[in-house]
């Protein structure tokens, strides 16, 4: 996992150790929408909202902190509109999933663009893919998706995330 960079470059920058990286991953440009205040169907963000969007925009990696009833979610799917490329979204519940691919759709996806994976849903091969980590085995070649998006990021520590984070290697967005 790349998220200790940072951290690791500042403490050799403190400790004056010399550091090279070799990062093998390409870095993936946005290929949707640009950032702009009606990005959203039907809804305008608030300015706390564009500002996690644009930091994630800049960013690439993170964790978005909104508290709760903070509009997460419509975060989420401007993100996914602004970047564009093969996503999986992990929630904690297969209803939350569907939920959130409810979302997408009102916000201006196409229903044919999202899918949902787990318990009697197996809707692959769509640009976003919303699942439970317990249903990500039913996706042969999780090397396909370039954002990898986890809802309650507590639980991103457990050896099952990392497990599959780890396959996730051409997954240069992740938050």
């Amino acid at each position: 996992p790349t998220g200790i960079v940072p951290l690791i470059k500042e403490w050799c920058q403190k400790e004056d150790v010399e550091l090279e990286i070799d990062d093998k991953r390409t870095y993936l440009a946005p290929q949707g929408v640009d950032l702009k205040d009606d990005i959203l169907k039907g809804i305008t963000l608030r300015d706390y909202q564009m500002g996690a969007l644009e930091a994630m925009l800049e960013k690439h990696r993170g964790l978005v902190k909104v508290s709760t009833g903070g509009g997460k979610t419509e975060i989420i799917v401007a993100a996914c509109k602004c970047i564009n490329r093969p996503t999986v979204i992990l929630v904690e519940r297969v209803n939350l999933a569907t939920q959130t691919k409810d979302r997408f759709v009102k916000r201006g996806f196409k229903k044919s663009d999202v899918g949902v994976v787990g318990d009697k849903f197996n809707e692959q091969g769509r640009l976003i893919t919303i699942t439970t980590v317990q249903s990500l085995h039913k996706i042969p070649d999780l090397e396909k998706f370039e954002v990898v998006i986890v809802d309650e990021s507590h639980h991103a520590k457990a050896k099952t995330y990392i497990k599959y984070m780890k396959q996730m290697k051409n997954a240069y967005w992740r938050f």
